[in-house]
């Protein structure tokens, strides 16, 4: 969960005017009006952004950043510059956004300092950009820079502070860095606890992110715990019916069932989504985006309990609301998507095909603004395919998706999906040589990449060993495996399911190299970790 949204329009502070008595016979220019020309350019492209006339946010953000060279006022200037890269962050032109915000960066450092707290509004900006397209190293280096920042000026205990490791340690989550995302959580807990007490607002978000950290790692138990404090604190919270209240009850409500939905305890979540659907449908109404997306959660639940009829209505209901709304194509596209995953599931493919043809158009129409809304559309359309016997139609549609990713900057995620998707269906089609040169792809990747996820990473090295082991290579597969649980254990904690899953395969293996009493040792830990789950 992120605490910060994109901000730094107007929030200079006052600054005394100090004028030097020289002579009475020099005439100075009026710095004062070239000063007010800046601030009503500045004001013209706020306004002109936030009514989303973007054509003339940035005539008026250029000419504003013309008149701040002209004074030679890199904090004038910084602040143009960072109104500028959100216009164009807002417009998903993500190459020029960056590009402003680094020059903002540099106008502001030159104006005050490396570490002035004035860097933060445009620093976080930046960050959100490269987390919102995968580029968590990026992230993570902005953020340990905002964490040192906010302690200078604040100080290690300030609520400034512990935001600023709230947004470092979820970056770090993203990258499946859990060991090191951890400390910096409990930390933004105890900052939060000793300034607001133990049930303030605050303090359920620390729990609730806990809870997802602790959900990812496999530890269910633990998760539990957090969520459950997240959400006691919110139902004692009656200071406020704010939409922004109520919304939060209804995402502690959410995350709980998202829990017990993992568990297989759906007769305990489903009374939980319920009341999250009524308490946004009361605080935001019935047809906002928040009501679509609970109506969603509640159809998914009904999806997995096998409910397809009560399912269906649920998931029209979310997407018509979103076409009324003609809220962001996405989403309505993820609507389509989901109607069309129901329908796949009940052997409707004459159904199911319209819906994901429907979602692959809206993301075209898009052009490639929204690359991994694609490659989802032309994976859900190779599934659709394969599920009906036409493989060879499937991996046509799983190349494009792998094309889409490939022709993107730093993608490597994507474009691992895609490759191991492709890998898959390869295999399926018994093309053994295509598949072995994809599963080695992938695992070149990993090793060449220094920012690799190391969970994906795990799992490419799982599937290359299998397919070396089924391939009789069992002398190739074994340092395979090897490393595989190394990592998994590493990133995910030795008590994960995925650790109990590689000890299995590792110990067919070592069976099979005649290695019984090592294979044994290898089944007695994998059954020491199912029994926990």
């Amino acid at each position: 969960m992120m605490f910060l949204q994109k901000r730094d329009f107007n929030n200079t502070k006052s600054a005394a005017i100090i004028l030097a008595l020289i002579s009475t016979t020099v005439i100075w220019p009026c710095a004062h009006a070239d000063s007010r020309n800046w601030q009503k350019l500045q004001d013209q492209a706020t306004a002109a952004y936030q009514n989303k006339d973007f054509t003339q946010a940035q005539t008026s953000f250029s000419a504003a950043i013309a008149e701040a060279q002209s004074l030679n006022d890199n904090e004038k200037l910084g602040r143009s510059l960072n109104g500028l890269a959100m216009m164009y962050d807002a417009q998903k032109q993500y190459d020029q956004a960056r590009d402003a915000y680094l020059k903002a960066i540099a106008a502001k450092e030159k104006a005050t300092s490396a570490d002035s707290e004035s860097l933060l509004p445009t620093l976080n900006n930046l960050a959100i950009l490269d987390r919102e397209q995968a580029k968590y190293p990026d992230a993570q280096s902005i953020y340990e820079r905002t964490v040192s920042i906010e302690e200078k000026a604040h100080g290690a205990d300030h609520p400034a502070t512990a935001v600023a490791l709230n947004n470092l340690a979820s970056t770090l989550r993203a990258q499946a860095k859990f060991a090191e995302a951890e400390p910096l959580l409990q930390r933004c807990l105890a900052i939060m606890q000793k300034n607001y007490g133990a049930n303030h607002p605050s303090v359920a978000k620390c729990l609730d992110n806990l809870g997802t950290l602790a959900k990812e790692q496999g530890n269910q138990e633990l998760s539990e715990k957090y969520f459950q404090q997240a959400t006691t604190i919110r139902q004692k919270d009656t200071s406020s019916s704010s939409v922004l209240v109520q919304s939060e009850k209804a995402e502690s409500l959410t995350k709980m069932a998202s829990l017990y939905r993992q568990k297989g305890e759906f007769e305990k979540a489903e009374p939980l989504l319920k009341e999250a659907l009524s308490i946004t449908e009361q605080s935001s109404g019935a047809n906002s985006e928040n009501s679509a997306r609970a109506l969603n959660n509640l159809a998914m639940l009904n999806r997995e309990l096998g409910k397809f009829t009560a399912a269906e209505p649920l998931y029209r209901q979310s997407l018509k609301i979103r076409q009324t709304l003609n809220t962001d194509p996405e989403q309505i596209a993820s609507s389509y998507d989901n109607l069309g995953s129901l329908f796949m599931e009940t052997e409707k493919y004459d159904l199911a095909g319209p819906m994901f043809q429907k979602g692959l158009e809206l993301r075209q129409a898009q052009g490639q603004s929204n690359p991994k809304g694609l490659q989802t559309s032309y994976n859900n359309l190779a599934e659709l395919a394969r599920d009906q016997g036409d493989v060879t139609k499937a991996i046509a549609l799983a190349r494009q998706s792998l094309a889409v990713a490939q022709q993107q900057k730093d993608a490597n995620g994507d474009v691992a999906v895609s490759m191991n998707n492709l890998a898959l269906l390869y295999k399926e089609q018994g093309d053994k040589g295509q598949t072995e040169d994809l599963f080695k792809q992938l695992v070149a990747m990993g090793e060449k990449d220094p920012n690799r996820d190391p969970v994906s990473y795990a799992n490419n090295l799982n599937n290359l060993a299998r397919l070396y082991r089924d391939e009789g290579k069992l002398a190739d597969a074994e340092p395979l495996y090897k490393q595989s649980l190394a990592l998994r254990e590493k990133a995910l904690g030795p008590q994960s399911a995925q650790v109990g899953a590689t000890l299995r395969n590792y110990a067919i293996l070592l069976r099979e190299l005649n290695r019984g009493a090592e294979a044994t040792a290898m089944d007695k830990r994998a059954e020491a970790i199912e029994d926990k789950q």
